[in-house]
């Protein structure tokens, strides 16, 4: 990249396409096709050279994960009689809808604002993003995630003190906003001021040790300064927390070459071009024009997803419920809005269909340990104890070094009082993962139920050691020394 060059050098925001700027813009729908396919051309030749610059002049960048090959909208067009195009504007309708509503609805609040400006954002409007979320800040000057949607604003073209200025102001609002140091640190590595920037990710380290942006951006600094070999510890770490990162590989190899390290640069160039092929090939498979439509639909699913939120503030139950179904059908592969109506579901009482929708997300995400302990509550809560067992047991499965598996099937078996051998088994697993006061107290009782009061006394004495506050496990060690002192 030529150090005089800019248009290179911009990094295009997450979640946006070309595609998708395109077709914000009115009067080219025809040349959407056509645009997609220069677009996605050029993406790979960017991959492909930026990456494969000099040390000197390669931008200090993550690559950004290869998308997922082709995606179908969550509805396909032939049951609406649409086209891809009109279903996008369709969705691109609703969103202007629902934030006008939310204006109506929440007058006084700065949220519609930054919640519009999120929208013009998607579509290319910068400028406009930009208006409209100063004009939220005026309105609440604490939203440090406002601040940090104008800086990453500005950082992409090129504006990068006025970037670091308004990072610091998130960092004045909450202090431990996550990756802000890593961001004032790409800014200043921009700039040229390579141990400023290292001071800056330390910061983050400290708060998020194990994060391989923040050691990938170390590493380049290094690099930077000609420390190759704190460089390549940096690097390595990286490889670590992250096996196939792409860069990390470059990174390597150039700092193996510089310390003459021949076999070493070899081995990891050819791992960074194998990487980097794969990479390429998934761009070339990708097809953003059948794309755009679940792209949007995601957009307008997190849209619902901040709406509800709102409504939540009011609590306006029929609302939050409203938003939530809407964000699922938008976008029924993500678990996390599913969660949200369980959690609504499960705070008003609602146990079926609370249940139901773990059952959807156990579909979705049959991995999701949380997913496992909650439909095992809310069995419980149901009287369904033998589906709770089996929700537990998956849990314990699927996290045998977790406690919280074996913590509520013991629970289980303590409430039901069943399986009670079965139960101080799994109370002495829990102690020995999670060494609480609570749980202590379930192995006090696990042990007495089964036969063991001076196991029981032992444990509930640890108990009132680790938590002498707490008048339950005095008044049970006493109940149980009493006892067995008029045996």
């Amino acid at each position: 990249m030529a150090k005089g060059s800019k248009s290179r050098r911009k990094r295009p925001r997450a979640g946006m396409t070309a595609s998708a700027r395109s077709a914000a813009a009115p009067g080219r729908g025809k040349w959407v096709l056509v645009a997609v396919a220069v677009v996605v051309a050029g993406i790979a030749v960017y991959f492909g050279v930026r990456i494969l610059l000099s040390e000197e002049t390669q931008e200090p960048a993550v690559a950004s994960p290869a998308p997922r090959p082709r995606e179908a909208p969550p509805e396909p067009n032939s049951k609406r009689g649409l086209t891809t195009e009109e279903e996008v504007a369709d969705i691109k309708n609703q969103e202007l809808q629902l934030i006008e509503q939310l204006k109506k609805d929440f007058p006084d609040s700065e949220q519609p604002l930054v919640l519009m400006g999120d929208v013009q954002r998607r579509r290319g409007n910068i400028e406009e993003a930009r208006r409209l979320w100063q004009e939220s800040i005026r309105m609440n000057p604490k939203r440090a995630d406002v601040y940090d949607k104008l800086a990453q604003s500005a950082f992409e073209v090129d504006r990068f003190e006025e970037a670091i200025s308004l990072w610091r102001s998130a960092l004045e609002t909450d202090a431990a906003l996550p990756g802000t140091h890593d961001n004032i640190a790409r800014a200043l590595m921009r700039l040229g001021r390579y141990e400023e920037s290292i001071a800056e990710i330390e910061k983050d380290l400290r708060l998020r040790p194990d994060v391989p942006l923040s050691r990938f951006l170390l590493g380049r600094a290094y690099q930077h300064l000609q420390d190759y070999e704190k460089a390549r510890r940096n690097y390595e770490k990286v490889i670590e927390l992250e096996p196939d990162h792409v860069n990390a590989y470059y990174g390597l190899y150039n700092v193996c070459a510089r310390l003459r390290e021949t076999e070493a640069a070899k081995r990891y160039l050819a791992e960074f071009k194998r990487l980097d092929t794969e990479r390429q090939e998934a761009i070339h498979r990708y097809d953003r024009t059948e794309n755009d439509l679940a792209i949007f639909s995601r957009g307008l699913a997190r849209l619902c997803v901040e709406a509800h939120e709102l409504y939540r503030t009011r609590g306006n139950g029929p609302k939050i419920e409203e938003m939530l179904k809407k964000a699922i059908a938008l976008d029924p592969e993500n678990a996390s809005h599913m969660e949200k109506l369980v959690a609504f579901y499960t705070a008003t009482n609602r146990l079926p269909e609370a249940i139901a929708l773990c059952r959807r997300i156990e579909q979705v995400d049959p991995e999701n340990l949380a997913c496992q302990l909650n439909l095992g509550r809310l069995s419980m809560r149901a009287g369904r104890f033998e589906e709770a067992e089996k929700a537990f047991l998956r849990a314990i499965t699927l996290a045998p070094n977790h406690s919280s598996g074996y913590q509520e099937l013991a629970r289980l078996y303590r409430q039901t009082k069943t399986k009670l051998p079965q139960a101080r088994d799994l109370a002495q697993k829990v102690v020995e993962l999670d060494p609480t006061a609570e749980n202590y107290f379930v192995l006090g009782w696990a042990c007495d139920v089964n036969g063991d009061p001076a196991g029981a006394l032992a444990a509930l004495q640890r108990a009132m050691q680790l938590d002498p506050e707490n008048p339950r496990y005095g008044r049970a060690y006493r109940a149980l020394e009493k006892r067995e002192d008029s045996k």
